[in-house]
């Protein structure tokens, strides 16, 4: 049977061992994503846009 308190004891020296990143570097990382998701989100929304209205003039729904 798996002893519980070894496997504790093993993921905790293991949590220890990892090099966690600073906070500023976090917040940077998180920031660029945020930002990066916005434009391309802006930018998929345009090219929808754009294809729609294309399709309105070659597709007419009268």
């Amino acid at each position: 049977m798996i002893d519980l308190k070894n496997q504790a004891q093993d993921l905790i020296a293991e949590l220890n061992r990892v090099d966690w990143p600073k906070k500023d570097k976090v917040m940077r990382y998180t920031w660029s994503v945020v930002i990066l998701s916005v434009v391309v989100g802006l930018y998929l929304w345009g090219v929808d846009l754009g294809i729609a209205k294309l399709l309105k003039y070659v597709i007419p729904t009268h």
